[in-house]
């Protein structure tokens, strides 16, 4: 199609790509832009934020101005499959965060464990992984004392803030040591980490009953008339060396046990 009364330029109509297969096929030749218009390179590059729908929006554009040879056309497909990558990988990133909280949901602490079942395997591969990775796994529990009582009595509104609160010292906790928190479900979240130095069962407990009392300390929520509605958690500890016989599932059972333990103190 005519554009600027040149023979050979082209305009691709909206959602239709057959010119950049004729393009290919050099069904109709290409030149570079006359002075005066701007290239479909020059428009994207200049925005600031530009998804991969923008990105195909500018590449079938029917904007007179925007003109393209061959190898910008293809250049910019490339561009298109990069970004549309880039947010796939974002997308996936959010999948395994918990909507609330910001902090790992149930998918993605199974997928933190799995990946340390993998480290743990007594295996040719598996020694060789634990090499660069840490062969002791931490496993935490925590429980929100009297969750229903909170939503009862100030509202949902409050119940959430409350586990936004929980979740944001689950995390900095963790993070202090190289873990991760995650939000299990509801009012229980969990604490996974890795440690190159081994301990045992009570020693885990002692830790956390250390993370508990920070935590507890600083927990509370603003009822409507602005005053202090504190509230706790309880926490259970596991630990599982390398080279013991049991499995991820045993540990999550012991931390499991050992917080219902200190629920009912």
């Amino acid at each position: 199609m005519n554009i600027d009364g040149k023979k050979n330029s082209l305009e691709l109509p909206r959602r239709d790509l057959r010119g950049l297969h004729e393009a290919r096929t050099g069904d109709i030749p290409f030149e570079q832009p006359s002075v005066g218009f701007i290239t479909l390179k020059d428009k994207i590059e200049t925005s600031s934020d530009v998804s991969s729908v923008d990105l195909e929006d500018a590449l079938v554009s029917k904007d007179p101005n925007i003109k393209i040879n061959e190898l910008e056309c293809f250049a910019l497909m490339r561009m298109l499959l990069k970004r549309t990558e880039a947010e796939r990988e974002m997308f996936k990133g959010q999948a395994i965060l918990d909507g609330l909280t910001g902090v790992l949901n149930r998918r993605g602490l199974d997928q933190e464990l799995n990946e340390v079942k993998e480290r743990l395997k007594h295996t040719k591969e598996g020694v060789e992984k634990r090499k660069s990775h840490p062969g002791h796994v931490l496993f935490f529990i925590v429980d929100v004392n009297d969750f229903k009582k909170i939503n009862d009595t100030y509202g949902h509104d409050k119940g959430d803030e409350a586990l936004k609160l929980v979740a944001s010292c689950l995390k900095e906790e963790a993070i202090e040591r190289g873990g991760k928190a995650a939000r299990v479900g509801g009012d229980e979240f969990a604490i996974l980490e890795e440690s190159s130095v081994g301990c045992t069962t009570t020693e885990a407990q002692v830790i956390s009953s250390r993370i508990e009392e920070k935590i507890n300390s600083l927990l509370f929520v603003l009822d409507d008339d602005g005053k202090e509605v504190r509230f706790t958690v309880s926490i259970g500890g596991a630990v599982l060396n390398s080279g013991e016989d049991r499995t991820i599932d045993q540990l999550k059972k012991e931390a499991d046990t050992a917080m219902y333990k200190r629920k009912s103190r």
